[in-house]
């Protein structure tokens, strides 16, 4: 298990924690769990020890060796997994997002949403500097994803991502444009449909998916498989199941 606190540097030991604890506070929702020391996390309780116990779960899906590799995380939110890749070896990371960090209208989602949500970048901008770190961030979405915006990366990280895609397929496409060696993704599944081993898929019209209206689809096992396949990736292997979560690994 990875601890953050020996990755804060100069950024924290010139702050008082106090101050640092004021400043982490100043953010209204935090995504990812951080522990930036002296007491001080994003999430506490139950929910903190729940995030923690899925951020390592999501973690051990991802290769502990990121040595010279380059990386790209999709849907980046506060930047956990970013600032994992840094902390494992990962030579360069980018760090994408666009419907957290905008807070865009989409969906009937308007700016009362946003407010009550939560959402932005303030949290990853923040992290960023506790942990002196030296992970890029663009602003784009995934359906605009584009080697000639970005480049190409060993490494790409799409997590918790894709059941928010309307066009999920077209989706891992242009994922797959942008990715050199390895696609890690963690996704929700259908866990009734994954009994089944034909390709099937559940559609969330509304809020039937955790009362969330930006999720749309419950994808079984096989159809994750066989989408990657389809996008392009030349092998699709399931690493790890836990309930309704998935995570599997695309290889080029």
């Amino acid at each position: 298990m990875y601890n953050y606190q020996l990755s804060i540097t100069n950024y924290q030991l010139s702050m008082t924690p106090s101050e640092l604890s004021q400043e982490v506070a100043k953010i209204k929702y935090w995504h990812h769990h951080f522990d930036f020391g002296s007491g001080i996390e994003t999430k506490e309780g139950k929910e903190g020890q729940f995030c923690r116990k899925f951020q390592q779960w999501i973690l051990s899906g991802i290769p502990e060796d990121l040595s010279n590799k380059t990386v790209l995380d999709i849907g980046a939110w506060d930047g956990f997994y970013s600032f994992s890749a840094e902390k494992r070896g990962a030579k360069r990371v980018l760090a994408t997002d666009s419907f957290i960090w905008e807070q865009r209208e989409l969906y009937g989602l308007d700016h009362n949403f946003w407010r009550d949500f939560g959402a932005g970048k303030q949290g990853f901008e923040l992290a960023r500097k506790i942990f002196n770190s030296q992970v890029e961030d663009y602003n784009i979405d995934v359906l605009d994803l584009d080697r000639e915006k970005i480049g190409t990366f060993d490494v790409v990280f799409f997590l918790g991502v894709l059941y928010h895609m309307k066009y999920p397929l077209f989706a891992l496409e242009k994922v797959r444009s942008v990715t050199k060696e390895l696609l890690v993704l963690e996704t929700h599944i259908s866990l009734l449909f994954s009994l089944f081993p034909q390709p099937l898929m559940r559609f969330y019209p509304t809020n039937e998916l955790s009362k969330d209206v930006t999720n749309w689809t419950g994808p079984n096992i096989a159809l994750v498989k066989s989408w990657l396949l389809t996008a392009g990736f030349k092998k699709a292997e399931l690493v790890k199941w836990r309930k309704d979560r998935a995570i599997f690994h695309g290889w080029c």
